[in-house]
């Protein structure tokens, strides 16, 4: 199996489109106008980091303080949706343990109805019978 391997030439032409500019170090973000060698920009982030401008807070502290409120405030919505949850579910089972049906006595009930129906509906036409016949003696 043959792998692929860019010649030199290739690299060299594809390192040759990166534009390069004069900057120097002295010319870094680094170093503050009055000492263009220096570290005066760094030194300058690094007292903004101790500085209190953020309601007499330091940048980390007012960070700090902001997910330290961004974190109870999700703990109390989770808590707060498991109290409701808790709320709702309540009443649901109170009502499925009230209104709880047994299919089988659901079942075994329309039986005993349905001969309960057969036997009155036997007496009534025995019942029927009768009155014919009584109707026919006497006339």
């Amino acid at each position: 199996m043959r792998h692929f391997r860019p010649s030199r030439q290739v690299c060299t032409r594809a390192a040759g489109t990166i534009p390069v500019n004069d900057l120097t170090t002295t010319d870094l973000a680094g170093a503050s106008a009055g000492a263009p060698g220096g570290n005066g920009n760094a030194l300058a982030l690094a007292d903004l980091g101790r500085s209190r401008d953020l309601d007499n807070f330091s940048f980390g502290q007012f960070f700090g303080n902001m997910a330290g409120k961004v974190g109870r405030s999700l703990t109390n919505a989770r808590n707060d949706e498991n109290t409701q949850g808790l709320l709702l579910s309540q009443p649901r089972n109170l009502r499925s343990s009230e209104s709880e049906v047994s299919l089988d006595e659901e079942a075994a009930n329309l039986v005993a109805y349905q001969r309960q129906y057969e036997a009155n509906a036997e007496l009534v036409r025995i019942l029927n019978q009768l009155t014919e016949t009584t109707i026919n003696i006497i006339r």
